[in-house]
């Protein structure tokens, strides 16, 4: 509640003419309008900043600060209108300027000004601005009756406080501020009631012949966009409804009018609400629960309203009376003050807005009345203060922050250099929305990748290439980085083919030169073939997904051989209470049978079950197999003997006829000793398909990582060597799944996965990106095609050529500004330990320097036009270029030197080789829309999680903690390592 005292403190230093110790009172986004007509300063201004720069034409006619001293105050909730007289203030042409004022002041929750509608002499304001002098007859009283109430007998009110209190005649009927005006603009409306205190009009009405102000125009286009086919009511009768001066008064082409709520437009609300002229009294609900805009003492109040009203009456009591303090005493005085300055509501709210997302709680929890009680027993000040959120606290803040902070991305994508690369992908959420991420990869001013998702739309339609061709567009031009569009990466869907088409169609370029395949979903092929055989996509289909296993999905596992025949056991013990407790029971007998302290510390650990037919989840379930093989063969003898005991007739000791064999137990079902040479075997397999997926799903960035050592994982010149080495490694298992008796799966499928492998090996050409990536590589260049692939140099000629054809067609005559001398690269740690993939691409670097030029005792900065750059980087080396861990800032330290050919480098190097930034964006939205919050639009899901990745990249910092990423296991999934 908003008192003198906390208003004159406000005007405490302008009175001695110390202005600057008022804007801390006030709102730096202040909805500021200065009333008059003809004159420089009146207007709308909706920033303290935007607000000087407006008035500085007046303020710069003074000689000397301006002196406001307060002259009558008055109270009404949270709004005040205060009478201001500047005195001792001169023109600096030193007539004096004995303005008066007065400024009707709305408070926002915190005790700042937000909003404030100032009347004023505009005419003493021209003659200032003019520079001659006020008539001394000018200024005038004006008496009024309505005022009599509000000042004491013989107190003369300026015409100024008169001019905001006529509207009310003394029937309290309102009357258009200005009966010989012109209707009032869209902007101009405010409501009286307990936090407003003046109705300026009815409706709003189509805008008048006076111009519109250029927020009022945004608002216009941003409505018009909302309601396409609705023009301005031409209404020729009053509406008494006082939600009219909130709202936008439409018409249809039928002439069905319709109330459009202002806020929802001035906030940018992807669905503003709007109501039917016969359903108005909705949208006084809607204004009190959506904006906290409350009636007129006189008017109609929804629903909503009366009952918070009778809330309050009934239970708003202050810090003191709570506590039971009396403020009289010094010390319970200082106790309450203590109290009251201790809590802090805004930090309240953040940390339950903190414990909703962290938690993935619904965001309803926040209104549950027995949380709210429990709040209010540990501090009463919460529900004092009002500090409790809503729902739609938490969706406006989403909305709101989305809208804000677009601009800095849109600004930070048009300054970024090179090209901007993306990935895309398909998902759908737990509420059947299916949802499109779409990711960029970019370079900032110092040339170090940058990534940003862009959006999460959603794709109504059928998956057609065309549709997510659409939708990819649509994302792409509202950034407006058409022409900065790089390279896709993307999975090996049909449906990307055809999208990368059409997009290549409308940006000028062919969609097949410029579209990668993600690494990852290649490998996934791979792996699903090596460890399923055939028809991967038929078998699963026929899987139904269920929890327990029918017969028939019991019978398609055990053909799929020994991982089939592990994945029916796995299943029937994690799925039988009993089978997991005596699994447990036998390793616990186990460990405390061990004289080694250690091993009976161990605490006894469970099946792994597969995700049906995830590579890598069958891989830990292998793995913990293997691990649990004495046990789970003690599990199936002792499974065996209890069923025979069970099932024993008393009479004649010999087993019922009808009883049922259990499934772990028959002869079929058993994993044999080859089946256990096999998963054996499968389980190292895997483990290069994990090193190398792992050393790929990375974004590229340098990072400090485990063990003190600063590196990238995600990088896309080792793609390249990532399928040489896969292939090098089947190779080898080819050999000797031959020598390993009954492993006729086995054999079949590693041709298989070799085959699926070599598939998407053999179509690396399709495009320049990996071939110029790993060319440009300091440490690789032309030596890694020379030396890996010298028995067959039509290869090395088409990987040449490839290159040599994108430098020669889009970088060798690009008209560059010469960079300035580049710092010396910081020294980063080393890395010491190599998985075995990382250990193959570190063996494959050529050794430099033969048949090249030593490049310090050649090469000069000065690279002219007509200079080839690539050539001559390819012939040329450095000291320490096999030794090079970032070529990134390895190009980047060369940019004066080598100008075109290091914007080559730096576009090539920064492609992502798989598309896992979109598979962490849905891992995170997941955790998102769980079954308590299936309710989540599509919009609110995307937004979260887009403005999670702008908080992320550092491109805004001011994000609110509710959209802040969590941790501990319930955020994105952590690069291996980092």
């Amino acid at each position: 509640m908003v008192t003198h005292e906390h208003v004159r403190n406000i005007f405490a230093g302008p009175s001695k003419g110390d202005m600057a110790s008022f804007w801390p009172h006030v709102e730096p986004n202040v909805d500021w309008t200065v009333k008059g007509t003809h004159c420089k300063v009146s207007g709308r201004y909706r920033s303290i900043e935007e607000f000087q720069q407006g008035t500085r034409a007046l303020s710069s006619t003074w000689a000397g600060p301006l002196h406001l001293v307060v002259q009558n105050i008055i109270i009404e909730g949270n709004q005040a209108a205060v009478e201001l007289k500047a005195v001792n203030t001169k023109t600096k042409s030193g007539d004096p300027f004995p303005n008066e004022y007065t400024w009707v002041l709305g408070f926002s929750d915190n005790g700042k000004i937000a909003t404030v509608r100032a009347y004023m002499d505009t005419h003493e304001v021209l003659c200032s601005l003019s520079g001659s002098p006020l008539d001394a007859g000018t200024a005038q009283t004006v008496e009024h009756p309505s005022l009599q109430a509000f000042f004491p007998i013989g107190s003369v009110p300026t015409r100024f406080m008169i001019a905001f209190f006529r509207d009310r005649d003394p029937a309290g009927r309102c009357e258009p501020e200005g009966m010989e005006s012109t209707s009032p603009s869209t902007n101009d409306v405010d409501v009286l009631s307990s936090s407003t205190l003046a109705v300026d009009s009815l409706a709003t009405p189509a805008p008048s012949l006076q111009e519109e102000t250029p927020h009022e125009e945004v608002e216009h286009q941003y409505l018009w966009r909302c309601f396409p086919d609705y023009v301005w009511s031409q209404r020729v009768r009053d509406t008494p409804s006082w939600v009219w001066g909130f709202g936008y008064d439409v018409e249809d082409s039928s002439g069905g009018r319709r109330w459009v709520c202002r806020r929802c437009i001035q906030n940018k609300n992807p669905k503003p609400r709007s109501f039917a002229e016969k359903g108005i009294q909705n949208a006084n609900a809607h204004l009190f629960k959506g904006h906290g805009i409350r009636a007129p003492p006189d008017k109609t109040k929804s629903a909503a309203e009366k009952k918070a009203e009778k809330l309050k009456a009934k239970d708003q009591r202050s810090i003191a009376e709570v506590m039971k303090l009396d403020t009289r005493l010094p010390r319970e005085q200082d106790i309450a003050n203590s109290l009251v300055k201790g809590f802090d509501r805004k930090h309240f709210q953040r940390l339950l807005l903190e414990w909703i997302i962290e938690e993935n709680h619904a965001f309803s929890v926040c209104e549950q009345g027995r949380l709210r009680q429990i709040f209010e027993y540990l501090n009463p000040l919460v529900k004092i203060t009002d500090a409790n959120i809503t729902r739609t606290t938490i969706r406006r803040k989403v909305l709101s922050a989305y809208e804000m902070h677009k601009d800095k991305v849109v600004a930070a994508l048009k300054q970024s250099c090179g090209l901007i690369h993306v990935s895309f992908d398909g998902w759908k959420s737990g509420n059947r929305h299916s949802l499109y991420g779409i990711a960029c990869f970019f370079r900032d001013e110092n040339s170090q990748p940058r990534k940003l998702a862009l959006g999460v739309p959603e794709l109504r339609t059928r998956h057609f290439g065309h549709n997510i061709a659409a939708e990819i567009l649509d994302v792409l031009d509202a950034y407006g980085i058409q022409d900065k569009i790089g390279y896709f990466t993307l999975d090996n869907a049909e449906s990307n083919d055809k999208a990368m088409e059409v997009i290549g169609g409308e940006l000028g370029f062919v969609g097949s030169r410029r579209r990668g395949r993600c690494f990852g979903h290649t490998l996934n092929l791979s792996a699903k073939a090596l460890l399923f055989g055939h028809n991967v996509e038929a078998f699963e289909e026929q899987l139904s997904g269920e929890a327990a296993l029918s017969e028939a999905e019991h019978t398609l596992w055990r053909r799929k051989g020994p991982v089939g025949k592990l994945h029916n056991l796995v299943v029937d013990v994690r799925r039988s209470d009993q089978l997991t407790y005596l699994l447990r029971s036998i390793q616990r007998s186990e460990f405390d049978l061990s004289s080694d302290p250690r091993i009976r510390a161990r605490q006894p650990v469970d099946l792994i079950i597969d995700n049906d037919t995830r590579w890598l989840s069958q891989l830990y379930m292998i793995r913990r197999a293997i691990i649990l093989r004495p046990f789970i063969e003690q599990l199936v003898l002792k499974h065996r003997q209890q069923w025979e005991q069970d099932n024993r007739s008393k009479r004649t000791g010999n087993l019922r006829k009808s009883a049922r064999e259990p499934r772990i137990c028959l002869e079929e079902n058993q994993l044999t000793v080859n089946d256990w040479v096999v998963l054996e075997h499968l389980a190292k397999l895997l483990g290069f398909y994990e090193d190398a997926v792992k050393t790929l799903e990375g974004d590229g960035q340098q990072r400090k990582r485990k063990g003190g050592w600063v590196g990238s994982y995600g990088n896309v010149w080792e793609v390249i060597q990532g399928f040489e080495f896969l292939l090098e490694v089947l190779e080898d298992y080819k050999q000797l799944a031959s020598e390993i008796p009954d492993a006729e799966h086995f054999r079949i499928n590693v041709n298989l996965g070799w085959e699926k492998l070599n598939k998407y090996y053999s179509r690396l050409d399709e495009t320049p990106i990996y071939y110029t990536a790993l060319a440009l590589h300091p440490a690789f260049r032309w030596g890694y095609f020379e030396n890996e692939w010298k028995d067959n140099t039509k290869w090395v000629m088409k990987a040449k050529q490839m290159i040599r054809e994108v430098w020669e067609s889009n970088y060798r005559h690009l008209q560059m500004v010469r960079s300035p001398v580049d710092d010396e690269p910081v020294a980063k740690r080393q890395r010491k330990y190599y998985n075995p993939f990382q250990a193959y691409c570190e063996r494959t670097r050529p050794v430099l320097g033969y048949g090249l030029v030593k490049e310090e005792a050649t090469l000069s900065d000065d690279i002219n036009e007509d200079t080839n750059e690539l050539e001559l980087w390819q012939s040329s080396w450095e000291d320490g270029d096999n030794d090079v861990r970032d070529p990134i800032s390895y190009w980047h330290e060369r940019k004066r030197r080598y100008p075109r050919l290091s914007r080559m480098a730096l576009d090539f190097l920064t492609i992502q080789p798989m598309s896992a930034e979109c598979e962490r964006m849905f891992a995170a939205a997941g955790r998102m829309v769980t079954p308590l919050r299936n309710r989540l639009d599509a919009d609110i899901i995307g937004m979260c999680q887009v403005l999670r990745s702008w908080l992320r990249a550092g491109v805004i910092d001011d994000l609110d903690v509710s959209l802040l990423p969590t941790e501990n296991g319930r955020g994105d999934r952590a690069e291996e390592g980092s």
